[in-house]
């Protein structure tokens, strides 16, 4: 289901061009038990700090932030 939602932002992304997709970077991450909380409904503080390091990295890559230099 995730990977057909990623498609979608992928498409829809094509049809303009200041758009710059992630290549669904945040799909990729492998998930592990301490990255969720108790109820397995939220992240942890471990799961929100890998999904920012995804995050900052990607946009790192894909452009709206400059490479660390």
């Amino acid at each position: 289901m995730i990977h057909r939602y990623e498609a979608q932002l992928a498409a829809g992304c094509k049809r303009f061009r200041p758009c710059r997709y992630d290549g669904g970077a945040a799909g990729r991450i492998v998930d592990k038990r301490e990255y969720y909380s108790s109820d397995l409904n939220h992240l942890s503080i471990r799961g929100h700090a890998e999904a920012a390091a995804v995050a900052w990295s990607t946009m790192q890559r894909v452009g709206p932030i400059p490479p660390a230099g």
